[in-house]
């Protein structure tokens, strides 16, 4: 007997309801709703009492502390490994609050108008986790510049003229306020010309700038100037430092030296800076922003950027570069105050690649980018002004990653708990723990050397940027590179600069420069002498009192001293040391450093040791491996000894 809709319907619901009263008696008898919730025991001491609360965030993060408290609870005590798929939830996922990014309009007598607007989805992404696999970072690279005109643009410019040819060549020039030349008074500096001189000929004739073009590539022309325009061209190129264009026998300066010595002296100013140097123009841009001169000296930047050195021949192969490179170009040219108001694909003589970076996708090699210095836009009214303020916090700002993502997948966890507590324990630390990233810090620097031990990645993104001449440096751990130490008493930050290392016995404590002293004696949990190599051994506290830094903020602490610093971070969280310090540096190590063969490392006790730093306050926003050594953990993986972690203080944001 055919049963009628209605029948059909109430059967259904009838089922619906079954089901679900099922499951709530299931849920209410498993014990997950009635589990007690833990005292809030501390990390050997970590105390998160005094920490400021950041919008609201800090119950979020508590919650999530319990759970993980609870999990490493249980992986200590083998009989409660069952109830760790219970246990083991993840952070709270309530979604951050957005707000709509404030707008500023700069009207002009003459009807022209600049917005500067904040940042669009694709220009948030240039902050992109530093972190990233080489592919992640093309493929940003990649959609960012390739998603049409407006996807990374921050700001616009009505009206605008294009001179030279309409293609290949030809530039776009801003013509509106502070932005258009005055006649007679404009600068124009233009590197790259490849025998198409229509761009600085009209620049010069009608907008009636002085001109200067730049290009090492003309071996056959010398330095002169050109009759019917009054350009006047140079056989030198751009390049971050002078001397001879790696791999050519091309003569470059940097940007502030041919400005200072061509162009007029240290104060003149450039109207239109125009830079098409076929890839060179990536350190020539890191050192202009370096030396501030950019920022200081330039209205509006033309660039073409390219993503490799030279334009290849058809279908050739691209070489691997450094797209996340390229994007933190971008970044900290956004954050010093240029914001893009156009960008133009750059299509001439078929340029396009195939990528190596595992993605084997075809790629378009260079972009004509714009961009206004926002500097040197004029004052605003009030209503305005506060807006203003608030977009260039917004863009010159760290940013936070939430919710915390410090857990493995719960049923992963478990699964490894059920196998062994070791093996629990291993995953928490090199899976969760240990590489999260939960802030991103837009404008950032490697100082020392650039490959390998010695150098470290700096954070230089208000409020974590490094106060000239103010600034105070504690460095554990030299061996014998004093780069980066160097780098920070140097000419460009000078900070002074506390290096300590017991093992430089034959250079003995000296002061190395006007802001530089080496003292011979280590970081460690207690004052002492070690037995096995008679170093002397402080802990941070003490050092801070010695040296006379007790009342100090800490702006740069750089800790790298082969496995000591578990018991010397352990010290500085309960003594109180380590809530002074606004950006840590750290080189963590396993007891695998020492001897391959121990397996000894204690995964739970490094867990505590961060998620005490993240209690104090402290959050990472780059991680690195360095691979001196690799073992393999208890799972049978091949784990890594050492890697370097940079971190901010958020309690100083």
């Amino acid at each position: 007997m055919r049963l009628t809709r209605r029948k059909v319907l109430l059967s259904l619901l009838l089922l619906i309801g079954a089901a679900l009263l099922f499951f709530y008696y299931a849920f209410a008898h498993s014990g997950l709703t009635t589990e007690p919730r833990l005292s809030a025991r501390d990390f050997h001491n970590y105390h998160g009492e005094d920490r400021q609360q950041h919008g609201g965030r800090g119950q979020q993060e508590d919650e999530s502390f319990e759970s993980i408290r609870q999990q490493l609870d249980l992986l200590e005590h083998d009989s409660g490994l069952k109830q760790l798929a219970g246990l083991a939830a993840g952070l709270a996922t309530a979604p951050v609050p957005t707000r709509r990014q404030p707008q500023v309009v700069h009207r002009f007598a003459d009807g022209a108008t600049i917005r500067v607007a904040g940042e669009s989805a694709a220009a948030a992404s240039l902050k992109l986790d530093s972190n990233s696999k080489l592919e992640d970072a093309e493929e940003v690279w990649a959609t960012a510049l390739g998603g049409g005109p407006s996807s990374l643009l921050t700001a616009s410019c009505h009206p605008y003229r294009r001179f030279g040819p309409k293609g290949d060549g030809g530039w776009s020039v801003c013509l509106a306020g502070p932005f258009r030349p005055s006649p007679g008074h404009c600068l124009s500096v233009s590197f790259g010309v490849d025998k198409v001189w229509s761009y600085d000929d009209q620049v010069a004739q009608q907008l009636q700038c002085r001109s200067l073009a730049f290009d090492p590539s003309l071996t056959h022309l010398g330095n002169h100037t050109r009759t019917l325009s009054g350009v006047k061209f140079y056989r030198i190129g751009l390049y971050s430092k002078p001397g001879l264009l790696p791999g050519t026998n091309w003569t470059v300066d940097t940007l502030e030296h041919l400005l200072d010595t061509l162009a007029g002296g240290p104060d003149t100013v450039v109207d239109i800076l125009k830079l098409d140097i076929e890839g060179a123009e990536w350190p020539a841009l890191t050192a202009a922003l370096d030396s501030n001169c950019l920022q200081r000296r330039v209205r509006q930047l033309l660039v073409e950027l390219h993503s490799r050195e030279s334009r290849p021949r058809p279908n050739e192969d691209s070489e691997v570069y450094d797209y996340a490179a390229y994007l933190n170009v971008l970044g900290r040219l956004r954050h010093s105050g240029f914001q893009l108001w156009r960008v133009e694909p750059n299509s001439a003589d078929g340029s396009w690649f195939y990528s190596r970076a595992g993605l084997r996708k075809r790629r378009l090699c260079c972009y004509n980018a714009y961009f206004i210095n926002t500097r040197f836009l004029p004052s605003v009214n009030s209503s305005q002004a506060l807006m203003e303020d608030q977009l260039m916090r917004d863009l010159h700002s760290v940013r936070l990653r939430l919710p915390l993502k410090l857990l493995p997948d719960a049923r992963q966890l478990a699964a490894a708990a059920a196998k062994s507590p070791a093996i629990a324990a291993e995953l928490l630390y090199f899976d969760s723990l240990m590489p999260a990233v939960h802030a991103d810090c837009p404008d950032w620097r490697r100082l020392g050397p650039a490959t390998g031990d010695g150098g470290y990645d700096v954070c230089l993104t208000p409020p974590f940027g490094l106060s000239r001449d103010s600034c105070l440096v504690l460095s554990f751990g030299i061996g014998d590179q004093f780069g980066f130490e160097d780098a920070l008493a140097g000419r460009e930050f000078g900070c002074r600069v506390r290096m300590f290392d017991p093992s430089l016995t034959q250079l003995g404590e000296h002061k190395r420069g006007p802001r530089q002293w080496l003292h011979l004696v280590g970081l460690g949990g207690e004052d002492s002498v070690r037995k096995d190599t008679g170093w002397a051994v402080n802990s941070l506290q003490t050092i801070l009192s010695r040296y006379g830094h007790s009342g100090d903020i800490v702006d740069l602490l750089k800790i790298d001293i082969e496995f000591d610093e578990w018991e010397a971070l352990e010290a500085a969280a309960k003594d109180g040391s380590l809530s002074r310090v606004r950006q840590l540096i750290l080189e963590t190590h396993t007891m695998e450093l020492r001897d391959e063969s121990t397996g000894g490392s204690d995964y739970l006790r490094f867990a505590r040791v961060w998620l005490g730093l993240y209690r104090l306050g402290f959050r990472q926003w780059r991680s690195r491996e360095n691979g001196r050594t690799h073992f393999l953990g208890p799972s049978g993986r091949s784990r890594a000894c050492c890697h370097e972690h940079s971190l901010i203080n958020i309690n100083f944001m």
